[in-house]
């Protein structure tokens, strides 16, 4: 089997290798398709996205690679759509619509950016309620698509990253169940994100969620969400299984 991997940074967002790098690693491991992608900019916090203008830049060597690595394997471009970017995306063969901020009083909130600064957040905005706040993760979610216009859905349940919380509580489903049910009339694919697995023991989506999402009717695609070239297609064969025809 020839894996598809359309989940993976370089070094112009928050990625360790440059783009030629991940091709010659990707062609390499005999992949059919890859998509490098960036996260989209967002004004409010330049540390991990991309920078303004290096957009264009990007498209421009990405384009220049799929004609030169034509006969080897099929390279696609694409933009990690965070949910509050307002990055113009027409451009781009594909895009990944995100969540990575929640925002309250005219601030925004990363999510994901340490175990210990989620836990602060939790405790100042939300009296420590994790239900609270993955309500209005959740809210967001699903929006990701009508506000993003995006082909695949990222990482859904994100807000779980540091287990912080107990997902079995049926608080925690109801919400995750209505994002889904929310998403599901789009008829476009979650990403099974395997980035987590090594750390979680389960992907992006929890298996829990796979399972309510297939039995709507819902459809996936593998992504490694890789940051370095040697995880390109990282945990894929353990996961496959979920994707169905």
């Amino acid at each position: 089997m020839r894996y598809t991997s359309l989940h993976i940074h370089s070094l112009f967002c928050d990625g360790y290798d440059s783009i030629l790098d991940i091709i010659k690693e990707a062609i390499k491991l005999n992949l059919d398709t890859i998509g490098i992608l960036y996260h989209s900019y967002t004004s409010f916090d330049e540390s991990y996205c991309i920078k303004k203008d290096k957009i264009d830049e990007f498209i421009n060597l990405v384009e220049r690679y799929k004609k030169e690595f034509q006969n080897l394997i099929n390279i696609k471009h694409g933009v990690e759509q965070d949910y509050f970017s307002e990055t113009d995306t027409k451009q781009h063969d594909y895009l990944i619509g995100s969540v990575h901020y929640i925002k309250k009083n005219d601030k925004y909130y990363p999510i994901d950016s340490s175990k210990e600064e989620t836990i602060k957040l939790v405790n100042e905005l939300y009296n420590g309620d994790y239900y609270e706040f993955s309500k209005d993760y959740f809210n967001l979610v699903s929006q990701v698509v009508s506000k993003t216009k995006c082909t695949i859905i990222g990482h859904f349940d994100l807000v779980t990253k540091y287990n912080l919380f107990d997902t079995d509580n049926e608080k925690y489903r109801l919400l995750y169940k209505n994002a889904v049910d929310k998403l599901i009339p789009y008829n476009i694919p979650f990403e099974i994100n395997t980035s987590i697995v090594d750390e979680k023991g389960e992907p992006y989506p929890s298996l829990e969620i796979i399972n309510y999402i297939k039995s709507k009717g819902g459809k996936f695609i593998l992504s490694s969400d890789a940051h370095k070239k040697e995880n390109l297609i990282k945990h894929f064969d353990e996961y496959i299984k979920y994707i169905g025809d």
